[in-house]
């Protein structure tokens, strides 16, 4: 449910503001698109690979139209410029886990995923934040148990000897 501060109504100063970032923003997916797409086809035809193997760029695009979307309905008057960073990170991310460990290139995608819906899900709390800033503390602890957890218990899902073991197993 979108929170009641999200449903106030826009003076014609902040609908002229919302359309001028939305459109800066719109821009710079444009160019981030553009460099995703260019480095995930320039990858396909060094490796000369057969055209399905662009793949994971619908899915992409879709993650970046969704959060483009969803963002723009739920909070309007944002910075035009950490989506388009965030989605060509994640984009050029996908295209160097292809190319460098193929088998982890499914597994990626799958994550960029989730972490797109949880980020849209997170747009969607209210805005006060009050149980991240009660349970500040709690909240560092449990970040330092999972850097410890992957310190002891971590894994490496190459299989190959002596590689660090830097990831949570989580079934698979």
């Amino acid at each position: 449910m979108i929170h009641a501060s999200y449903l106030t109504p826009f003076t014609d100063n902040d609908l002229n503001r919302h359309q001028t970032l939305a459109s800066r923003e719109r821009g710079l997916l444009m160019l981030a698109s553009l460099f995703v797409i260019l480095n995930r086809v320039i990858l396909l035809l060094v490796r000369d690979e057969p055209l399905w193997m662009l793949w994971p760029l619908p899915i992409w695009v879709l993650v970046a139209v969704a959060m483009h979307m969803a963002l723009n309905r739920t909070v309007p008057l944002r910075d035009p410029y950490i989506l388009p960073l965030v989605l060509l990170l994640c984009g050029w991310g996908l295209t160097l886990v292809e190319r460098l460990a193929p088998a982890f290139g499914p597994r990626q995608v799958i994550w960029v995923v989730v972490g797109a819906f949880a980020a849209i899900m997170v747009t969607l709390l209210p805005p006060h934040l009050r149980l991240l800033r009660r349970y500040r503390y709690s909240w560092l602890l449990v970040g330092l148990a999972l850097l410890a957890a992957t310190l002891l218990f971590g894994v490496n899902p190459s299989g190959f000897a002596g590689a660090p073991q830097l990831w949570l197993g989580l079934q698979g």
